[in-house]
């Protein structure tokens, strides 16, 4: 049965973000984002970084119904993901060892619901300019 639990929350005012950008280099995400901190204040571009991505989907925000709670302006992880389990029975034999297969969910208001499968997620975050 898919669990899920919540890795991270992001320090994103109630206001939710401003802008999202879908970045992509070879097999590399990095989910951007434009929001004000609910600590400082502070405008911030934040970062989420998602190394050696296998597939990755998005729906809206007015089409997210059904989003995990626990990835609300966080970062949540699914264990015994039925995405990840239908990737595997695609995918040939002699690559299943080469992915950690990590089933990552983040809903940002205003920019959506956005969910990858990954090896990894960090997050970093800078001031707005």
């Amino acid at each position: 049965m898919q669990a899920v639990t919540k890795l991270m929350d992001l320090p994103i005012s109630g206001s939710g973000c401003l802008w999202a950008k879908f970045l992509y280099s070879d097999t590399d995400v990095c989910l951007e984002f434009r929001y004000t901190d609910k600590d400082t204040g502070i405008p911030s571009v934040g970062r989420l970084l998602f190394p050696h991505v296998m597939s990755f989907r998005f729906r809206d925000e007015m089409r997210s119904l059904g989003f995990y709670s626990e990835s609300y302006e966080s970062v949540a992880e699914l264990f015994d993901s039925e995405w990840v389990a239908d990737m595997e029975r695609i995918e040939p034999a002699k690559i299943h060892k080469l992915w950690k297969r990590r089933h990552f969910a983040v809903f940002l208001t205003s920019c959506g619901f956005f969910e990858l499968i990954a090896d990894d997620c960090e997050f970093s975050t800078s001031k707005s300019e």
